[in-house]
């Protein structure tokens, strides 16, 4: 009457949604994304982490990807970083390819991956206008 499912193809576009409501003490291990609309106090390492608006991760974060559009309190590992308009981080930051929107608020070491000889300590805040730059 039923049949398994355990043949089916796992869609590398599924993804664990921590919601706003979540708060989790600890650590988080996982070969797929995460989308984080709660709090993380730990360390996170995944394939993928999307950061919300609502998001807050106290800890470090490795990932292929990371997006972050709210807070992050501790160091990023990224192969593709990318600090939306609401973001706020404090910590060093290492990364490939790096995208800041305007409006993002950014305290810490920017690290390139590749061909870095020196970090460079940066105390920033994000905007449209070219003169704060």
């Amino acid at each position: 009457m039923f049949k398994s499912r355990s043949n089916a193809p796992h869609s590398s576009h599924d993804a664990g949604l921590i919601g706003q409501d979540l708060t989790i003490d600890g650590n988080i291990d996982s070969d797929s994304a995460i989308i984080l609309q709660g709090q993380i106090t730990g360390n996170i390492r995944c394939k993928q982490l999307s950061v919300a608006q609502s998001g807050k991760v106290t800890g470090n974060i490795s990932a292929e990807t990371v997006i972050v559009d709210g807070t992050v309190t501790g160091d990023i590992d990224a192969g593709h970083l990318k600090l939306q308009a609401h973001a706020n981080v404090n910590g060093q930051l290492r990364y490939n390819v790096i995208e800041i929107d305007a409006g993002a608020k950014i305290e810490g070491q920017f690290s390139p991956k590749q061909g870095a000889d020196s970090a460079t300590e940066i105390s920033a805040f994000a905007t449209g206008d070219d003169a704060e730059r």
